[in-house]
């Protein structure tokens, strides 16, 4: 009997270590850089708020938000630059500085593994130029090249947006509880949506990277969904269950965002 007992106290031991083991054996070694605007970082309006009284400077972000979750889901190392406001190619707060950053940091170095990249929508809406879709190639390039010479074993995704419109390119900025959303007609937004989609597939191609098309992955949870369907919320939404910001992802949208790059990861 005491034998039996020393070797099932042994078995429990080794499942023991084995079961502690688990987790840090799921993430492979090295980071990833993340690399964003306000839909990577989603900050909450209440933060923005604190933030202007204060004077407050430098990236707030919320505390739900795709680095969290992808590191939750796929247990890998994050390093979170992303930071509301980031533009791609208009250069009064460009994205590039947070790469600069990371670079700084050391945290964008030979050893990290993934770096997606989320970007441009600002540009879109903060001139009144068309959007140049020139500019922000060459600017992705530059983004891509600093990447290759800080992290040369580096995977780099670039991430498009989720739906806002839907297949009509209707927008619903008011979602009311016990109404049907409101629906008007966007044909500028899904415009936008589809050049900004373009923009980020063919920085992929061009510079040997992934794109993960979470536009395609949130088709059917645009705006104009009825409750929880909705992957993005509206402006007035007392529907979206949980969301930090208007027009942009909700709680379930950014888990999405997750689960999309955390399958892309090297």
């Amino acid at each position: 009997m005491k034998k039996i007992a020393r070797i099932l106290t042994a078995a429990v031991a080794v499942a023991g270590s084995v079961m502690g083991l688990a987790p840090a054996a799921q993430a492979a070694p090295g980071n990833t850089v993340l690399l964003g605007d306000s839909y990577f970082a989603n900050t909450t309006l209440n933060q923005i708020i604190d933030a202007k009284r204060s004077g407050a400077r430098g990236c707030i972000k919320g505390k739900f938000r795709v680095a969290t979750e992808l590191q939750r889901l796929t247990g890998a190392r994050v390093d979170d630059y992303s930071c509301n406001g980031k533009e791609l190619y208009l250069g009064r707060e460009p994205l590039e500085a947070r790469l600069d950053q990371a670079i700084r940091d050391g945290k964008l170095n030979r050893h990290t593994r993934n770096v997606p990249i989320m970007v441009g929508a600002n540009d879109t809406y903060r001139t009144l130029d068309p959007i140049n879709n020139r500019a922000a190639a060459r600017s992705y390039d530059r983004l891509a090249n600093k990447i290759k010479r800080a992290a040369p074993n580096a995977r780099i995704q670039f991430v498009s947006y989720p739906h806002l419109t839907n297949d009509r390119a209707g927008l619903c900025l008011i979602r009311l509880n016990g109404l049907p959303p409101i629906q008007a007609p966007f044909p500028i937004v899904k415009e936008a949506e589809r050049q900004l989609w373009r923009q980020a597939n063919d920085a992929a191609k061009r510079n040997g990277g992934v794109f993960v098309d979470l536009h395609r992955s949130t088709r059917g949870h645009d705006t104009c969904q009825p409750g929880g369907k909705a992957w993005v919320a509206g402006v007035i939404d007392t529907q979206t269950p949980r969301y930090n910001l208007t027009l942009h992802m909700s709680h379930d949208g950014v888990t999405n965002a997750a689960k999309q790059i955390g399958a892309a990861l090297k």
